[in-house]
């Protein structure tokens, strides 16, 4: 379901599929999950739900070993959804 945002003087229709570049998956989870949020899609938002926890659990378990402000990068987001 697309989202509207105002733009200058006119309404455009914003699609949640925009190509956001280099955008990392972290961010992209969060955005999605709040477009979901919006669109009140419970399958979509149960997924990104578990998709953006699986990435977190990792994140706290690397923190552990490197250090305190650790962020995981997109190949680990990656790893840590295909485990």
């Amino acid at each position: 379901m697309a989202g509207r945002v105002r733009g200058g003087s006119a309404m455009m229709v914003a699609s949640p599929l925009l190509d956001r570049g280099n955008m990392p998956i972290k961010e992209r989870i969060v955005a999605d999950l709040t477009a979901a949020m919006k669109a009140k899609d419970a399958p979509r938002l149960g997924v990104i739900r578990m998709l953006k926890s699986r990435i977190m659990e990792a994140e706290v378990e690397q923190r552990g070993r490197k250090g305190a402000g650790y962020v995981l990068e997109d190949e680990e987001c990656l790893a840590a959804i295909a485990a």
